[in-house]
């Protein structure tokens, strides 16, 4: 499915900011690969952080990986609720060439630090992020991280008598066990649901619930002993919203 997009994407808006991005996001992969590495997961979180701060660059004319309000990579991952405990943060700047993603990454990969977290073997994922200025200055920024799974987010708020589907796919090796844990806000337990999981596929779950009021989703994962890794909060209502 990336594929596909990444393919829609060059084809008929091959200058768009978002083809760059997956563009940069080939390429690491692909010096990954060269390299005996697995690919990194692609995580719409981390390039959402990515974005604001290449945004932030271009928009005032600076090039750091601390922004002028003194926020660090960690502050910016922190408010991208973003908690990962490994994370890296790459920078690149490109004017005045006519392939800023090629120029960009042969910098990154030229530079001993920027090398390093691109062949990292900490992290399993990365989020990028580019924006240009007036003057046609190129800023990427690439945010990497380590996660266990992901979860696709759930919405805040259901219609009564609708099933409630949990998805989530794991990206941590060491993972072999998946736990659900629903409570109602009397803190009853409504679903403990456990499933087999293997890396890189999805595991699903699906919740029934016939009753109004609020619910708390925990997620579980491991091997032997399981860690909460997700929760979700959302209300059950008799009406549409």
């Amino acid at each position: 499915m990336f594929f596909l997009k990444y393919l829609f994407l060059r084809i008929f808006r091959p200058n768009a900011l978002v083809t760059l991005e997956y563009s940069l996001y080939r390429m690491l992969n692909k010096e990954r690969k060269r390299n005996g590495l697995w690919p990194l997961f692609y995580q719409y979180d981390l390039r959402k952080v990515a974005r604001k701060h290449s945004y932030d660059m271009a928009d005032k004319d600076y090039f750091a990986h601390e922004s002028l309000d003194r926020k660090s990579p960690k502050d910016r991952f922190e408010l991208g609720n973003v908690s990962e405990v490994v994370s890296g943060e790459n920078l690149a700047k490109v004017r005045g060439h006519s392939n800023p993603v090629k120029t960009s990454h042969i910098g990154l990969m030229n530079s001993k630090g920027h090398r390093e977290n691109i062949l990292s073997k900490s992290y399993n994922c990365v989020g990028i992020g580019c924006a240009v200025s007036d003057n046609k200055t190129y800023y990427f920024t690439q945010n990497f991280s380590h996660r266990v799974l992901t979860v696709k987010p759930l919405p805040s708020k259901v219609r009564i008598r609708n099933t409630v589907k949990v998805k989530g796919r794991v990206l941590d090796r060491s993972i072999r066990q998946v736990l659900l844990m629903v409570k109602d806000k009397y803190d009853n337990e409504i679903v403990n649901e456990y499933v087999d999981v293997e890396y890189g596929h999805i595991f699903s779950f699906e919740v029934h619930m016939q009753k109004r009021g609020e619910y708390e989703f925990s997620i579980f994962a491991g091997l032997n002993s399981l860690k909460l890794r997700n929760r979700f909060t959302i209300q059950k209502k008799g009406l549409i919203w």
